[in-house]
């Protein structure tokens, strides 16, 4: 895919000057990657960074008794990787969530492409602040939230990072056991709580998918916390 021409108005790549927009077409590679199949594994070698032409992942952290973590989102657009950039190995894995295409930069273009691209270099410095303001806000909600809230939590952020389609479900459903790794708890927790959800009518369900009928009137549930 030529980078001058791609549409993915979310790829900071679009910042580079004409010059580099061409030789990082030129250096990138294209990959595809199955449903549920690892991009990159934790503690595996630092090689480059990738961009998400087309699809969604999870990011994910292991903990020292083996439970997986979903510490992020990402979608069409976003950056992958860049947590190892300038390290030996990667902090986390990323795994596909649907069948997905992306682009792969290696380190040396990468660092070469920051000094020569003002702007490219200060979106992603943005990109980094907000990702930390985020994870700041969201460490200091959990400590305080219950495991109900957490859970309505990750709905929102799960329908945030995805979208809604026009039935008002979310775009991609997450099992519930992905919901219990963005929380921390269980997916038997994490079902009692759709149930009750679903009773007082802030979500409805429909097998594994997950509607919200007016996603204001579910952040009100939780809207004693600064989490966003």
């Amino acid at each position: 895919m030529n980078c001058q021409k791609c549409l993915n108005q979310n790829c900071f790549i679009k910042y580079c000057s004409p010059k580099w927009l061409a030789l990082i077409s030129e250096r990138k590679s294209f990959l595809t990657c199955s449903k549920n199949q690892y991009l990159f594994y934790e503690g595996q070698p630092v090689t480059g960074a990738y961009l998400i032409f087309k699809g969604e992942f999870k990011i994910v952290s292991t903990s020292r008794n083996g439970r997986q973590h979903i510490v992020r989102l990402a979608k069409q657009g976003q950056i992958l990787g860049h947590r190892g950039y300038g390290d030996e190995f990667y902090p986390i894995g990323a795994i596909s969530l649907v069948n997905s295409q992306v682009c792969f930069i290696d380190n040396n273009s990468l660092t070469e492409m920051f000094m020569h691209n003002a702007a490219v270099s200060y979106h992603m410095m943005r990109f980094y602040a907000d990702e930390l303001r985020k994870s700041e806000l969201r460490a200091k909600a959990f400590a305080q939230m219950k495991t109900a809230e957490k859970i309505i939590y990750a709905i929102i952020y799960t329908a945030e990072t995805f979208g809604l389609n026009e039935e008002k479900f979310i775009q991609h459903p997450l099992s519930r056991i992905e919901f219990a790794e963005i929380v921390g708890t269980n997916a038997e927790q994490v079902s009692r709580t759709l149930r009750m959800l679903k009773q007082k009518g802030l979500i409805s369900l429909k097998g594994r998918k997950i509607g919200i009928p007016d996603i204001e009137v579910l952040k009100a549930e939780i809207k004693d916390y600064h989490w966003h």
